[in-house]
């Protein structure tokens, strides 16, 4: 299952974060925010990997999306 995520990685990234910075990004690494503090890896060995450059949190999309998830679990909840 990972090797499909992986291979797929932009359009998961996309689906997760929304429109990545087209300034920041380039070919198989895409950036969002201002600063291009998240990447996503969509070619080569690392594809499907992330990193927060904010944070120093990275991980493969199953665990991107298990934060955003928890994440929005917690805001509903106002924790």
């Amino acid at each position: 299952m990972r090797d499909a995520i992986a291979y797929r990685a932009d359009t998961i990234a996309c689906d997760l974060l929304g429109d990545p910075n087209k300034r920041l990004s380039k070919y198989g690494k895409l950036r969002w925010g201002d600063t291009g503090k998240i990447q996503v890896t969509t070619e080569g060995k690392y594809a499907g990997q992330w990193y927060d450059f904010s944070t120093g949190q990275k991980g493969d999309l199953l665990s991107l999306l298990e934060e955003k998830e928890d994440t929005a679990f917690l805001r509903q909840r106002n924790i």
